[in-house]
């Protein structure tokens, strides 16, 4: 809670509400960035060691190119989650501060 309470201080000494915004919006971001960022290192160390591993068992059942797209194809609905995760963090942090 002292987070908004910092926010609404900030509005009463006079600071406009898309500066605000721009400080919900940096601190929103730090909050999800650092996460993601250490997961996609874990994840990319992981499948290259997976794939050093299996390499042989992969080419025959699966096909190199079918596991680099299904891997993509994961990553890519896994960002798209943590976008919408985002927005909507985003919208009602915002809505709660401006309340």
């Amino acid at each position: 809670m002292s987070i908004k309470i910092d926010l609404v201080v900030l509005k009463r000494l006079g600071v406009e509400d898309k500066e605000i915004n721009k400080i919900i919006l940096k601190q929103i971001s730090l909050y999800f960035i650092i996460p993601i960022s250490i997961a996609m290192v874990g994840v990319i160390v992981f499948i290259y060691n997976y794939y050093l591993i299996y390499k042989d068992i992969i080419s025959t059942y699966i096909g190199d190119i079918t596991f680099v797209l299904s891997i993509i194809t994961g990553i890519v609905l896994m960002i798209g989650i943590y976008i919408c995760y985002f927005g909507g963090t985003y919208y009602t942090f915002k809505r709660n501060v401006n309340s």
